[in-house]
């Protein structure tokens, strides 16, 4: 069922490109619990049609739910096109799991790491520091230049910055300055745990970089 609402989804998005068929299709009609008019609904119905994201049933997408490491790290994987990974040490990643061979993939590449050097806490919620700074390593590593920014944003703006950790500065500085987030009420909140309905507005927003770069 969910491979069939991605196929859908995507063939309507597709051809909503010419003839506006997107902008009708209503999300609304593949999950329970996104409305339409939410801030997040567009997004989702992007990401869910690009096949970055999932329901975590067949009719709820969960938008406020947290977004985990076994999740961000699964998508990160599918953005790269689910490439070969070999095995995966850390002892709480189940074999066989959805996350297995995308964290044993990012854990290689330098795009993830443990909790400790034999857990990973796949389970765990993501902050919104966390998950800038993941995107910002995926870039490192495929060799984007990290210079290119346009806004150039001090991270000085944001009324919180002192709260931000010394290893997210960079990224949050250039994922400010592509415009892939922003804070809310001049915070940047950024051990604030990212939710579904973020991450999808975010990976969307990266998605498109990637593609348009």
């Amino acid at each position: 069922m969910k491979k069939f609402l991605v196929l859908i989804l995507t063939v309507i998005i597709v051809m909503g490109t010419f003839s506006g068929t997107a902008s009708a299709m209503r999300i609304s009609d593949y999950f329970d619990d996104v409305s339409e008019g939410m801030w997040y609904a567009v997004s989702i119905k992007s990401v869910v049609a690009k096949g970055l994201m999932n329901g975590v049933t067949d009719r709820k997408f969960e938008p406020q739910s947290p977004i985990t490491r076994g999740m961000l790290t699964t998508i990160i994987y599918r953005i790269h096109g689910e490439p070969e990974a070999g095995s995966c040490n850390f002892e709480d990643v189940a074999k066989g799991s959805y996350y297995e061979k995308p964290i044993a993939w990012a854990s290689e590449c330098g795009i993830t790491n443990g909790v400790t050097a034999t857990k990973f806490d796949p389970d765990a919620s993501i902050t919104r520091e966390q998950l800038v700074t993941i995107l910002y390593r995926y870039c490192i590593y495929i060799g984007l230049d990290m210079n290119d920014r346009y806004q150039n944003k001090p991270i000085t703006d944001y009324k919180d910055y002192k709260t931000i950790s010394g290893y997210a500065v960079d990224a949050i500085k250039w994922a400010t300055d592509m415009t892939l987030i922003i804070g809310d009420n001049g915070n940047f909140d950024p051990k604030g745990v990212a939710t579904r309905a973020h991450a999808s507005s975010i990976l969307n927003n990266f998605d498109n970089m990637l593609r348009n770069r």
